[in-house]
């Protein structure tokens, strides 16, 4: 099986060597190692092309964007180019573990179905010195779509994807949405996820990273909100394309329920409205837990809350 990996990187200099020698030191070798940086002002473009030189990388191969576009574009763009069938995510400031490609190939062996397979991340919190890992037995699970379809529980670093599933999508893809959401959210409902419940990834947690915390008061949760919305569209117009699929009906009913709540939910938020919220408490398999809950009526009365944004 040919393998891709893809790496977006924009001022990671702190972090690149450890994470471009953990891609380097894989006991599986990627086939091509596509690395596009967004305009960096750090150095990391030209640390990533004398890396590449110093190791005699001639699988690997860095672009640099003449503009600065994101890193949700910045992604988009490195999938578009992969030429291998199944591409690994990589973000630049992790580590991965030396068979991390192994470990998700394996399961993609033992589950052809799959369209994305994902470990557990250990996570390592920046001025802590230490590292959290999860109870793992190395099972595999097959979770499927329920009302919490915008909840992302594996970051995109843990991910091996199929390249035929980003082809199917693309014509519904939404550059503003994080790519990771799109394809975990995707295969979910398609019921082509798996999840090997063993640690392959050092998910670094720091200031700088892109899911690291914010303050979230009213117009931040209506922003969340709205990030729902275009993910819930775009799955329905994943869905409408899927025809008759075996899993279309009930993906159908899931999707209306937690449209239900999304909206109830937003009109909680612009009339700031307690009774709405006391309504949600029928719809509380769609947030990711019974403090998400109680965090929309903290954003009704208080200005801010400092929770961790996905």
């Amino acid at each position: 099986m040919g393998i891709s990996v893809v790496m977006a990187t924009y001022n990671g200099l702190a972090y690149l060597g450890e994470q471009l020698d953990s891609l380097r030191n894989q006991t599986v070798v990627p086939d091509e190692v596509l690395i596009c940086d967004d305009c960096s002002t750090d150095g990391s473009a030209e640390y990533v092309s004398d890396y590449i030189k110093r190791h005699s990388l001639g699988s690997w191969r860095l672009t640099v964007n003449s503009s600065n576009i994101g890193w949700k574009r910045n992604f988009y763009q490195l999938l578009e180019q992969v030429t291998c069938d199944y591409v690994c995510l990589a973000d630049q400031d992790d580590i991965w573990l030396p068979t991390h490609i192994e470990m998700l190939a394996d399961v993609f062996k033992r589950h052809p179905e799959a369209t994305v397979v994902s470990s557990l991340p250990a996570f390592h919190y920046e001025g802590r010195g230490e590292i959290e890992y999860p109870d793992c037995d190395g099972s595999v699970c097959h979770p499927t779509l329920n009302c919490r379809f915008g909840i992302t529980s594996q970051p995109g670093c843990t991910y091996m994807v199929k390249k035929t599933l980003f082809q199917k999508i693309q014509h519904d893809w939404d550059v503003s949405l994080p790519h990771d959401a799109i394809l975990y959210s995707v295969s979910k409902m398609m019921g082509t996820l798996f999840v090997l419940n063993e640690v392959s990834v050092i998910f670094r947690r720091h200031e700088n990273c892109a899911s690291a915390q914010r303050k979230k008061g009213r117009s931040e949760l209506m922003d969340e909100l709205d990030r729902l919305e275009r993910l819930l569209s775009l799955l329905r117009a994943v869905l409408r394309r899927a025809g008759d699929a075996p899993f279309s009906n009930q993906s159908a009913s899931t999707l209306d329920r937690a449209e239900r709540a999304l909206e109830l939910r937003q009109r909680m938020i612009a009339h700031r409205s307690f009774f709405d919220w006391l309504r949600l408490c029928s719809f509380s398999d769609c947030y990711a837990s019974r403090k998400n809950y109680y965090c929309d009526l903290w954003c009704l009365v208080f200005k801010n809350l400092k929770i961790p944004r996905r």
